[in-house]
């Protein structure tokens, strides 16, 4: 184990390449239906994988983000990590190519945007210091 936290960058980057490898691997229809009904599903079923095998990862990766941003709260971070996957999971699921080219992208480059693009907003979801709405950081 290193003796530094990992960045936002890194950990996103981490999370997702699994995604990506079998992506490129299962440019099908039954790949995109499956990331969506494991997200997004509210079946008893996919409920109870969600809670065997996702819910018990997606701790971890919080747990990391909160090592990468101690200042920050778990919540606040637990909620700006699932915006992010949001964002992944439309991009995962082939909804992106509705209205942008992505197909032109590298899965190289598209990490590298959603990397970007997720670090980005998971930093940005702390209200500022001086924030009085009681919003959680």
């Amino acid at each position: 184990a290193r003796g530094t936290a990992a960045s936002v960058e890194e950990l996103i980057d981490a999370f997702l390449r699994p995604a990506f490898a079998l992506r490129s691997r299962e440019r099908t229809r039954s790949y995109r239906l499956l990331w969506a009904r494991l997200h997004l599903g509210t079946s008893d079923a996919v409920q109870g994988v969600k809670g065997e095998l996702l819910n018990p990862a997606f701790q971890r990766y919080v747990d990391a983000l909160a090592r990468a941003l101690p200042e920050r709260d778990r919540d606040g971070l637990a909620l700006d990590f699932q915006l992010a996957l949001g964002s992944v999971l439309h991009v995962l699921g082939g909804h992106a190519e509705e209205l942008a080219d992505v197909e032109r992208l590298s899965d190289e480059a598209l990490i590298g945007r959603l990397v970007r693009f997720a670090a980005a907003g998971i930093r940005a979801g702390a209200p500022p210091p001086d924030a009085r709405d009681g919003e959680a950081s």
